[in-house]
């Protein structure tokens, strides 16, 4: 059995096979379950959402926020129709921050952690996005599929990425057990 934590419990009254660490503000949801993975998700919208991203159905361990104000979402089975948005753990990710647009600074990326998406092909999800909730919105990590640095993925829209800040995703990542995110920097000159 993977370590996932010092101190797991089953979160019974949360979720059906979910995973909780004490005190944690994460669920665990098992591999098997389907779900929009939308780490690496491009999103079309306007600066401050709602944005809609293009996420991977995958049914691999996953986790996602404790939705404690509504815990029938914690770990939500998938329907014919509906799959819920999580995190997957990832191994690269380069770091971005804000972008100036007008007279305000946008973060250009979009919460997407524990939505309701629409099934749009068999492996394929449309999931309603927000903005980043509030609080520090920078930097924030955009996946990576190897260790190198593109500026192109830091820039205004039209690309927008799913995201968290890189302090949430390293906590969600060390929470599932997986190894610390790779961090791509710019080269040097």
């Amino acid at each position: 059995m993977r370590k996932v934590g010092l101190a797991l419990i089953f979160a019974v009254a949360l979720a059906p096979a979910a995973l909780a660490q004490g005190g944690s503000p994460f669920i665990l949801c098992p591999a098997g379950e389907a779900f929009a993975d939308c780490t690496h998700a491009t999103c079309t919208g306007a600066p401050g959402g709602p944005y809609s991203c293009s996420c991977v159905i995958r049914a691999v361990e996953s986790a996602m926020s404790d939705q404690k104000t509504n815990p029938s979402l914690n770990c939500f089975k998938s329907t014919d129709t509906q799959v819920q948005s999580r995190f997957a753990p990832v191994k690269y990710a380069q770091l971005c921050g804000k972008a100036f647009q007008g007279s305000h600074y946008y973060p250009y990326w979009a919460w997407c952690i524990a939505v309701l998406c629409t099934k749009t092909g068999k492996d394929k999800a449309d999931c309603p996005c927000t903005a980043p909730p509030a609080g520090p919105t920078a930097p924030y990590g955009v996946v990576r599929d190897r260790n190198t640095y593109s500026p192109r993925q830091c820039v205004k829209p039209p690309e927008i990425w799913s995201s968290a800040t890189f302090g949430e995703a390293q906590a969600i990542q060390h929470f599932m057990g997986a190894p610390p995110i790779v961090v791509t920097n710019p080269p040097r000159h």
